[in-house]
């Protein structure tokens, strides 16, 4: 990944999906979601309209796109249940 200079990098498109990982933290997480139900919480910056897609291709390309993901699933029910709760509130 090139560096690029420049005040607020969390803005640079596409940047989320280009990040490597943490030495061993992917067998980490794999070794946990054996026996915990495993979370990510996240935000993305406001100036980057990318990021949300960015993060979830992150988490597809080191956890997988289908059941073996330990993230994606649960990813679905939030979203789902969250608009569930949105419809109620008004």
């Amino acid at each position: 990944m090139q560096k690029e200079d420049v005040a607020k990098p969390d803005q640079i498109p596409g940047i989320f999906k280009n990040l490597p990982p943490v030495a061993g933290a992917i067998e980490a997480v794999n070794v946990l979601s054996e026996d915990y139900d495993m979370y990510i919480l996240s935000t993305a910056p406001w100036h980057n309209p990318s990021a949300w897609q960015d993060k979830l291709i992150w988490l597809q390309k080191y956890f997988g796109a289908d059941d073996s993901n330990p993230f994606i699933s649960v990813l679905l029910w939030h979203t789902i249940r969250a608009l569930c709760m949105v419809r109620v509130v008004f």
